[in-house]
């Protein structure tokens, strides 16, 4: 290789800026030279260019633009709807990019648009429709989607809408439209068709199934007597423990009055009833003149029976057997007393039988107290279980009426927000707030004459100066000596000052970096 001169290696640093000079200049030259070899490229590009731009802006329709802001908050929460008792949901103090991209979503819902387009189209099947019309209708919701732009601001809550039509009247009123109908899905979709008839319903019905529970407890409280099922099974009970109590004592009074009776009987058996108090001896003549006057009857009989009779017959030798009787008994009351002896009752044994006659009576007493304690606790038994057959219905009934008064408070809560509900939806208090409304604008968004025109020119020298660079990269023939020397591999005499200092300032170069 050939090694470049050292004096060009120490040549001052003003020499070499004018080496660098040299050689832009040499590339501007390139450029300019390559832009006049391809100026037909070139021009026929840049007025190709200049000519469809011109089309659009002065060929093209006016479009105008209405745009409309809206804000998504969470200044109001959702109605929830369940069966059971809803409490009051924490209220989010951001908004989250998905409530954000479901606003964009809904707002270019099918649903929507198709109302924008033809007010109560979806509540019409399609297949009762013409199909010109589906075309038709199809063909405006595409133009609708395409026109329409939905993008949300970022860093903020705020989504911006703008619509683009040829008619700024027709745009704005559109957009309008859109608005409504976008809010009136919103309410749709947050309180449901029918939600506060439904409740009102059922807080009616549970509150009539309430009133006719409190109507059958008070009813069976009334017919059975219960003020407080409680307190009727306590006083109850302690009417039972009372009476079981009394029966307890009754018995052991009647075991205590039984043995005493036993013993006033033994003792009644022991004591005299009666005891002597004056003893007087009288004689008794009576019955010795008595005696005689038989013995005299028998005698005269005995006289007139002999008379008749042989002295061996029988009547004979009976009146002989009574006469000797009598003979000694009149003989064995010779000399004998009566004795008169006065008695009184014996006060021992009239205490203990007044005491016997009294514990008797009182033992019959108490017997029939425990008869009757006896009955009374068998009738508080069977009271004491109806009482529990009509605690188990008793609370049935009060366990009716706190469920049905539970269903009627909820359903009660829930008509109470639904209405509420209605009420917010009436004023169109819902979480997209319109920022700014619907705008009207005489200025046309497109085309714009100064901007586009600057544009289309700027495009225009670029792709001409693209198609240039195509064209230079792809001819093959040679346009200059540079050209003819890196084909040939050998220096022209005409270049070879301009090689020579080429290839210093590239060595100059490498020393500097």
């Amino acid at each position: 290789m050939n090694q470049p001169p050292q004096l060009d290696l120490i040549r001052p640093l003003p020499a070499i800026n004018d080496d660098l000079a040299e050689a832009s200049t040499f590339s501007l030259k390139r450029m300019l030279e390559a832009l006049i070899r391809q100026r037909y490229v070139f021009l026929s590009v840049f007025f190709t260019v200049l000519a469809l731009g011109a089309v659009y802006i002065f060929g093209s329709h006016k479009k105008y633009a209405s745009r409309m802001e809206l804000l998504v908050q969470n200044a109001r929460s959702e109605q929830v709807i369940t069966a059971g008792r809803s409490e009051a949901p924490a209220t989010a103090a951001e908004v989250s990019e998905e409530e954000i991209n479901s606003e964009i979503e809904l707002l270019q819902s099918a649903d929507v648009l198709d109302e924008v387009i033809d007010p109560g189209w979806s509540k019409t099947s399609p297949s009762q429709r013409p199909l010109d019309e589906q075309q038709r209708h199809e063909g405006a919701v595409g133009s609708l989607q395409d026109n329409l732009a939905v993008t949300p601001i970022r860093k903020s809550h705020v989504i911006s809408v703008q619509l683009v039509s040829r008619d700024p009247h027709q745009s704005t009123l559109v957009l309008k439209k859109l608005l409504d109908v976008f809010l009136q899905k919103k309410l749709q979709i947050n309180h449901p068709a029918g939600a506060s008839q439904l409740f009102d319903q059922e807080a009616e019905r549970y509150r009539l199934q309430w009133q006719r529970a409190e109507q059958a407890l008070s009813s069976f409280q009334q017919q059975n007597g219960i003020v407080s099922i409680t307190e009727q099974e306590g006083g109850l009970q302690k009417q039972l423990f009372d009476a079981d109590t009394q029966l307890r004592d009754a018995n052991v009074e009647i075991s205590e009055l039984t043995h005493k009776v036993t013993a006033d009987n033994d003792q009644l058996q022991a004591l005299p009833s009666r005891r002597p108090t004056h003893e007087t001896a009288i004689p008794a003549s009576g019955s010795i003149d008595q005696l005689r006057t038989r013995l005299s009857e028998l005698n005269l009989s005995r006289t007139e029976l002999v008379s008749k009779y042989k002295p061996g017959d029988r009547l004979i030798l009976q009146v002989d057997e009574q006469i000797a009787q009598v003979e000694a008994t009149l003989k064995n009351m010779n000399g004998s007393y009566y004795a008169e002896t006065s008695t009184d009752i014996n006060p021992t044994w009239q205490a203990v039988e007044q005491d016997l006659s009294s514990t008797r009576t009182r033992l019959e007493g108490v017997s029939g107290r425990r008869h009757e304690l006896a009955d009374q606790i068998t009738r508080l038994n069977s009271r004491l279980g109806n009482t529990e057959e009509q605690t188990q219905e008793l609370n049935a009934l009060q366990r009716r009426v706190a469920e049905t008064e539970a269903n009627y408070q909820v359903y009660a809560q829930k008509r109470d927000e639904s209405h509420m509900t209605d009420v917010l939806d009436e004023h169109q208090l819902l979480n997209v707030a319109v920022a700014q409304a619907p705008t009207f604008s005489l200025s046309p968004v497109r085309p714009r004459p100064k901007k586009d025109g600057l544009l289309t020119f700027l495009t225009a020298v670029f792709l001409g100066g693209f198609g240039v660079f195509l064209v230079e990269n792809s001819r093959s023939t040679i346009a200059d000596d540079s050209e003819l020397e890196a084909v040939a591999r050998y220096p022209l005499l005409a270049s070879v000052p301009v090689r020579s200092r080429l290839d210093a300032n590239s060595h100059v170069d490498d020393l500097l970096a």
